[in-house]
């Protein structure tokens, strides 16, 4: 039986970074971001989460990739779980026959997110962008619910969280 983790979490929290280890340990990864660039590339990251015929687009272009590839190989998926299009895409993944799926939320002080951002190589404007974006998805994720098996403390050692996930999905 082929297993898919379902990463979520805040911009920030980890998710493309615990992503990349993963695939080193065998994992096909399927990032929203990459959906999301692949559908339209001139939208904002606040209009990521409004512009239905974009989202659809991104989140159905994602499921594709989940059921192309986990036919052969266990996989990724990582997303902030902050939006409806998010919600709808994980409960066509749980009618995905013969897999286990493991679903965590990598949670993260507002703070630490706020001080990752600032490290990143990015414009100022897209830096200040991203800091507003970051109550509000955090706000999304506790008004949608997403489906969650495990949350995970993500201001700790990457490699740590890296072996609880792998510890859990190996038992």
């Amino acid at each position: 039986m082929k297993k898919l983790i379902i990463l979520m979490g805040n911009i920030g929290a980890g998710k493309t970074t615990i992503s990349k280890a993963l695939v080193k340990k065998g994992f096909v990864y399927s990032g929203i971001d990459y959906f999301y660039t692949k559908a339209k590339r001139d939208l904002k990251i606040k209009e990521w989460y409004t512009d239905e015929k974009y989202c659809n687009q991104a989140y159905s272009l994602m499921l594709d990739a989940v059921k192309n590839n986990i036919i052969k190989k266990n996989v990724i998926v990582e997303s902030t779980g902050a939006s409806k299009h998010a919600i709808n895409m994980f409960k066509k993944i749980n009618q995905i026959p013969d897999i286990k799926i493991y679903r965590f939320l990598i949670k993260v002080p507002i703070r630490v997110l706020k001080e990752r951002i600032k490290i990143r190589n990015a414009s100022s404007w897209k830096v200040k962008n991203t800091m507003s974006q970051l109550p509000i998805t955090a706000k999304l994720i506790k008004e949608l619910k997403p489906e969650i098996d495990f949350t995970i403390n993500g201001d700790q050692d990457t490699n740590k969280i890296i072996s609880k996930i792998i510890k859990i999905v190996n038992n």
